[in-house]
């Protein structure tokens, strides 16, 4: 028996030290395949994650598979940023760390203060997007931020045309209720989502990267046969943000469209003929689908100005369709529970009248949402984190000089401002959200750095060796 242990324990002691090894050689790692390793896990996600809304369509089980597949991620970008910490290959600046690290924070003290944990953390059953699925929201723009190297990150939005302008293709023929589809009672665009509007944010997003490669990447769009692609997709988008019939579509595709003929005053080479002929293809577009479908198309158009011309007020309360009578309840909630909130997931708003309620469990807001559920801290942080990325955003477009921005940053600030633009009359939702927050990682500019930075930095570096 003795003889026996000695043998077994020097083969112990060898798989202890080969295990050892392992670790250390992942923690010597190269930046270049950390690179690789964390394009792998990112382009596995925009690849993957919309496969439960197809496997189990209309089912909350779908919402609990995509929020674990959140936190794995989650973990797996965590372990790789903190290699990259190690290595001090810390791209992100101050204010957008700090700002999600606040709401964070703040969400957690939410969750904390109002008494119901489970559900704030967890989330439920319908919406599932507590405190711990937010997160990996967050983990997930660090991730796309850090994601430096300029063909992986060209890859990624590569891949999320192909998953988005899979759902915007598949949304249509939802709407027309094409045979052997699952469709749903009314002719509309819906799902991976449960709902039209929550839809309306899928083109919105598709739309803003289409629209960065044709006015900001002439690979694949400088020949007749490119530029007739990337129309077709544009128009693509457009059909299937009307077939939403959802107003929220318009308020993010017309805020993207002014933006880009704000920037067109910026450039050089003027675009401002493919800017006209998106127009004309939006028109085209919306015609044919408003014959198609009887007049719905048009009718959702104008509803807004209906609802106003009857209403006499912008402020009545049948405006947005009911949205102004959640909005004024929902800061009339916010008024008694300021600081942090009701908790998450736990927020309902009656407007109906006594005797006879009519509940919503959301805000049709996602800034109120947010103020009323988490709280003043969690949104002045939140404000603070799209106001840290809207302006180098921006400015990536005017001081090309003064920023290492790419066609990746510039198509991201696209599908970013418009979908913040339908945000004021959604709200975020599993579905749809990691792919915003992927886009805000891969939005994030840093400054170039000066000469004279340069030099500090290598002075620096020359002392740390002396010493």
């Amino acid at each position: 028996m003795n003889e026996d242990r000695k043998k077994r324990k020097p083969n112990t002691e060898r798989r202890f030290y080969e295990k050892k090894g392992l670790l250390d050689r992942i923690k010597q790692a190269s930046e270049e395949q950390l690179q690789t390793a964390l394009f792998a896990g990112l382009a596995f996600f925009v690849l993957a994650f919309s496969l439960a809304n197809c496997i189990w369509r209309y089912h909350v089980r779908a919402n609990q598979v995509q929020a674990g597949f959140l936190l794995g991620l989650c973990v797996f970008s965590i372990f790789l940023l903190g290699l990259m910490y190690q290595k001090k290959k810390i791209p992100i600046g101050n204010i957008p760390a700090l700002a999600l690290i606040g709401m964070s924070v703040f969400g957690l003290i939410s969750s904390l203060w109002t008494g119901d944990l489970t559900n704030s953390l967890y989330g439920d059953e319908f919406q599932g997007v507590g405190l711990i699925t937010m997160v990996t929201y967050y983990a997930l723009f660090f991730a796309g931020a850090h994601m430096k190297r300029t063909a992986y990150r060209r890859w990624l939005v590569y891949f999320m045309y192909l998953v988005l302008g899979f759902i915007c293709l598949y949304g249509i023929m939802q709407s027309f209720h094409i045979p052997f589809m699952v469709h749903n009672v009314i002719e509309a665009a819906i799902l991976p989502t449960r709902n039209q509007n929550y839809y309306a944010a899928f083109p919105v997003l598709f739309l803003g990267l289409v629209f960065g490669k044709l006015f900001y990447d002439e690979k694949d769009t400088d020949s007749v046969k490119g530029r007739l692609l990337w129309h077709g997709l544009a128009c693509m988008g457009f059909a299937a943000g009307v077939a939403s019939f959802s107003s929220l579509f318009y308020m993010g595709i017309i805020m993207q469209i002014l933006l880009l003929l704000f920037l067109e005053f910026f450039r050089k080479k003027k675009k401002f003929m493919t800017l006209l002929l998106l127009l004309v293809e939006f028109a085209v577009v919306f015609i044919l689908m408003d014959r198609a479908f009887d007049g719905r198309v048009s009718a959702e158009f104008f509803t807004l100005s209906n609802q106003i011309a009857e209403e006499g007020s912008l402020l009545g309360d049948s405006i947005g369709s009911g949205r102004m009578a959640i909005w004024k309840e929902t800061l009339r909630q916010i008024a008694e529970k300021p600081l942090f909130g009701c908790g998450i997931e736990t927020f309902i708003v009656d407007t109906g009248v006594e005797g006879s309620p009519f509940l919503y469990c959301d805000a049709h807001n996602e800034y109120l949402q947010i103020w009323a559920e988490q709280g003043t801290f969690v949104v002045v942080s939140y404000l603070i984190f799209l106001f840290a990325l809207f302006i180098p955003g921006l400015l990536q477009f005017i001081k090309k000089d003064s920023y290492e921005s790419d066609f990746t940053s510039r198509a991201a600030m696209f599908a970013f401002f418009g979908y913040i633009a339908q945000a004021f009359a959604n709200i975020r939702v599993i579905q749809v959200a990691p792919y915003f927050w992927l886009c805000c990682g891969l939005l994030y500019v840093r400054k170039r750095r000066t000469d004279n930075a340069l030099k500090n930095t290598d002075k620096s570096a020359e002392s740390r060796t002396e010493t």
